[in-house]
């Protein structure tokens, strides 16, 4: 077992929790500890980890929530171009576009919800006459490729996903999701930022988003999780029965299909090669592919919103790097074949891995580390040290601001906010800038490790959050 620790807030009881796990099941190889780790009374396994298994799968190390993620636009906007007026104009429009879901109003039929499963972010390419190069800025190109066969495909998604599916598409979502504008507040590595077309002052737009309830219930179907309370269980445990049993083929499917599936285990590892594991990923790739989708699907709404607003200019909105942050995929990790599940972390290359033939003309992979709609986000590029951390890094730092915050270790800044546009008012709150000693925290870890090397800093100017 090799443990990698990089967390600068780290407790006892995490720590012990981790060894725990690490002592209970031989088949984790290794475990990441990453920057901002820390316990979740209602998961399975801290936030901001990484674990490579060996031969199997283990739904409880991840999220239900497969691709759950981030993404971060360019705009050819400055922060000269944006008055009071126009942040406003921009954010009641995208908070009318944008509702809470679900959806009253569908956007998409049964025809495209299988074409979304099947072909992910590909599929909104097509329909909406999108650049195909915002698919080179997207993990695996913005598809899974579950598999060629539809029918086994839709055989692997519950009915009643499918329905919520429907009134899902086209969200960002409640909680800690959100749509925030940003600027370049900083550029740190100007040659870096100068291939990559970043400059001082640029607009920028970063969502948090992914398969949301559709994404959370199909989780809950293939797992027993501890997001679902005791009356969830019981009201879940017939549905699951009637899917996974009572179409098994014979009684030895039936019986792995228990004992995965409906026996109450949080910890169940299933080998890699059975035909319940191929099954349950047909089931976590499609899923993948509708936040993917979904994800896209923002994007195209903040362009045409920016349109409307501020004009053709809003053509050359691109998509500079989508990234999820709970996933479970089979990798090669310094010649090891793994099972790599990643709960709120994301996938990295060092640059000695990092494809040369991208159109990124950097040394390193680029990537971006949310802040709080109150303090400063990051984007690195990739360093040579992530192949010791399972080639993963965190997704954020909100949970170590507020420590700090709490702490008394970060102070409000008084002549810097932040305007939180929400679903409960028409008029914005207010909320001012704190310091930046969390992230800064983060980002020397990741800086030392050698696991990343920051290229600029961001700063909010307006968010749009659920609540």
């Amino acid at each position: 077992m090799a443990i990698k620790n990089i967390s600068v807030g780290d407790s006892d009881q995490l720590v012990n929790q981790v060894t725990d796990l690490s002592e209970r099941f031989d088949k984790i190889k290794h475990i990441s500890i990453l920057a901002e780790s820390h316990l979740k009374a209602r998961m399975e396994v801290p936030s901001s980890m990484a674990f490579g298994v060996k031969d199997h799968i283990c739904f409880a190390l991840s999220s239900p929530e497969q691709n759950c993620g981030m993404a971060l636009v360019t705009t050819p906007f400055m922060k000269d171009d944006l008055n009071d007026n126009r942040v406003d104009k921009l954010f009641n429009e995208l908070r009318n576009t944008i509702p809470l879901p679900p959806r009253k109003d569908r956007l998409i039929n049964s025809n495209d919800l299988n074409n979304i499963f099947s072909r992910g972010a590909e599929w909104v390419i097509d329909k909406y006459d999108l650049n195909p190069d915002n698919l080179k800025a997207i993990a695996e190109n913005g598809n899974t490729n579950p598999t060629d066969d539809l029918d086994y495909l839709l055989s692997t998604i519950p009915n009643e996903v499918q329905d919520v599916a429907l009134n899902w598409f086209g969200h960002v979502g409640d909680g800690n999701h959100f749509l925030e504008m940003q600027y370049v507040d900083e550029v740190i590595d100007t040659t870096a930022c100068s291939k990559l077309g970043i400059m001082p002052g640029q607009i920028m737009i970063m969502y948090h988003s992914g398969s949301g309830y559709v994404g959370g219930l199909l989780g809950r179907f293939y797992a027993h999780r501890k997001k679902n309370n005791l009356q969830a269980h019981f009201q879940l445990l017939q549905k699951k029965a009637k899917f996974h049993l009572a179409s098994s083929k014979d009684m030895e499917s039936f019986v792995d299909r228990f004992k995965y599936y409906i026996f109450p285990k949080h910890f169940t590892f299933i080998p890699a090669e059975s035909e319940e594991a191929k099954r349950s990923l047909v089931s976590i790739k499609s899923s993948t592919n509708f936040a993917y989708a979904n994800r896209l699907f923002i994007y195209k709404t903040v362009r045409d919103i920016f349109q409307k607003v501020m004009g053709p200019e809003a053509e050359k909105i691109m998509v500079f790097r989508d990234q999820p942050h709970n996933v479970m995929s089979s990798e090669n990790i310094n010649g090891e074949d793994l099972w790599v599940h990643r709960h709120n972390s994301c996938r990295i290359a060092p640059p000695s891995l990092f494809e040369k033939e991208t159109d990124y003309p950097v040394n390193g992979q680029p990537f971006f580390i949310s802040g709080t709609n109150t303090t400063s986000s990051y984007i690195f590029l990739s360093d040579e040290g992530c192949k010791d951390t399972l080639y993963s890094v965190d997704h954020g730092a909100g949970k170590l601001t507020d420590k700090y915050i709490i702490s008394g270790n970060s102070s409000v800044i008084d002549d810097k906010h932040t305007k939180i546009f929400t679903y409960r008012s028409p008029m914005p709150d207010i909320k001012k800038h704190y310091t930046d000693e969390a992230i800064t925290a983060m980002m020397q870890s990741l800086s030392i490790n050698k696991v990343a090397q920051p290229i600029a800093r961001l700063k909010p100017i307006a968010a749009l959050k659920g609540r």
